[in-house]
């Protein structure tokens, strides 16, 4: 039993010892869930001794994220081990943190890399491949362990603290392509018309608040959506007038109520109260920021960012529109290539004129007024094609040029067969002219 427990400690400090290295070195840190809902964190670098006190923590920054957690809200912390080795597409777990009070779980993969999250990429190190392959594994394992899909934050129980019971079950981190392996993810294109049947609509919203409860799974993202709403709404009226505590209040009342009338279970009073806070700090952030706003202004930065964006997808989809004009060019319709590749039919019809040639203009030699003289961009003397007198020989006090000469005063060839004509001679042309009479 001695060294069953030794190997255990052990194992526990090899996976706590490969957490340390995922996690921010500086972390927001709460005592409670009352606290995460509410109050502001207290701020520790991980390796302090007041690290362990508290029993939530932040697992990521606002630009990269090294865990991958999925949080499971039923009662099998007793079967956890079990329901993992006994799923053959399960990996196991760096860690497992169980909550003694209700038996729910936590489990948390540690990545051997960083994923970037700051999808405005003001580092410039965003990967959106890296990205959406992050949130692909998270729904998969969700699926695999029945996790709450509605767990998108980054917020998750402290294994260093004493208020919880940890697990330690691998000392290695992943990458992502191992769990990618492992739990058999499949990775399938989907054309532009599969990805609009599959996206989500306000009318799915709509009849999920038509029923008359809503169960476990859709809970969460049913109360998001629905006050989220309502609370643009209210902030649009009343922010010039009410303060951000009495927004929150009237949020919270709100979100209460509906969790109590249409939700079966309910979800935790605090688990509400945190859907509200994080829809307040949305509203009187990002959401105020734009609001102050013109149109004009506005549209500026949606312009400037579909620049960026489209730059972005023109190297994506390089591939599918080389497949488009070789499928053009063997007959295919522009609807059946839009199935065929995923593009739009508007980015297929472009990619299929991309091939045909340009025509181009011959420009026409136009005449151009120096001075008080009209001149030809080009004249033949003799069969030797010249240029025009330059601007520069043609001042002032040259013998050429006449402040009182007529507008259309022209040069004229001379013929080389007729020698007797009297000619003059510019001091840097060497060809001869006759003044016209």
């Amino acid at each position: 039993i001695f060294e069953e427990q030794q190997t255990k400690k052990s194992d526990l400090d090899a996976s706590l010892s490969v957490f340390r290295l995922s996690i921010p070195d500086n972390c927001p840190l709460w005592t409670s869930k009352i606290a995460l809902a509410g109050e502001k964190p207290c701020w520790f670098h991980k390796d302090e001794s007041d690290f362990a006190d508290f029993a939530y923590l932040k697992t990521a920054t606002d630009f990269k994220v090294g865990t991958l957690i999925i949080d499971i809200d039923r009662p099998i912390a007793d079967s956890i081990e079990a329901l993992i080795y006994s799923t053959l597409n399960a990996p196991i777990p760096n860690l497992i943190v169980k909550n003694p009070a209700n038996k729910h779980v936590q489990l948390i993969y540690c990545l051997k890399n960083w994923v970037c999250i700051d999808t405005s990429n003001r580092k410039g190190n965003y990967s959106a491949k890296a990205h959406s392959l992050y949130k692909a594994l998270k729904r998969h394992l969700n699926a695999i362990f029945g996790g709450d899909d509605a767990y998108h934050n980054f917020f998750a129980k402290n294994p260093f603290c004493e208020q919880w019971d940890v697990i330690g079950m691998r000392s290695s981190s992943y990458e992502m392509y191992e769990l990618a392996r492992i739990s058999e993810l499949e990775v399938k294109s989907t054309s532009f018309i599969e990805r609009l049947q599959s996206k989500k609509t306000d009318t799915a919203l709509k009849q999920a608040s038509d029923r008359a409860t809503v169960g476990s799974g859709e809970r969460n993202d049913f109360l998001f959506n629905t006050v989220r709403v309502r609370a643009y709404s209210l902030y649009n009226k009343h922010s010039k007038d009410w303060t951000r505590q009495q927004f929150e209040n009237c949020i919270n009342d709100f979100a209460q109520e509906l969790n109590q009338t249409k939700c079966s279970p309910a979800l935790e009073i605090s688990e509400v109260a945190t859907i509200c806070h994080s829809i307040v700090s949305f509203c009187y952030g990002s959401f105020g920021e734009h609001q102050k706003y013109t149109k004009s202004e506005i549209s500026k930065i949606a312009s400037k960012c579909g620049k960026k964006g489209g730059k972005a997808k023109g190297y994506k989809y390089a591939q599918q529109r080389q497949q488009a004009r070789k499928l053009a060019k063997q007959g295919k319709k522009a609807k059946d290539i839009a199935v065929i590749t995923g593009l739009s039919i508007r980015a297929v019809y472009n990619a299929i004129n991309e091939e045909k040639p340009l025509k181009k203009s011959v420009q026409k030699p136009t005449e151009k007024n120096i001075k008080y003289h009209v001149f030809n961009p080009l004249f033949c003397a003799n069969s030797y094609q010249c240029s025009t007198l330059l601007v520069k020989e043609l001042r002032s006090n040259s013998h050429l040029v006449c402040e009182r000469s007529e507008p259309k005063l022209f040069l004229k060839p001379l013929s080389l067969k007729i020698s007797n004509i009297p000619t003059v001679k510019h001091p840097n042309i060497h060809i001869p002219f006759v003044l016209p009479p």
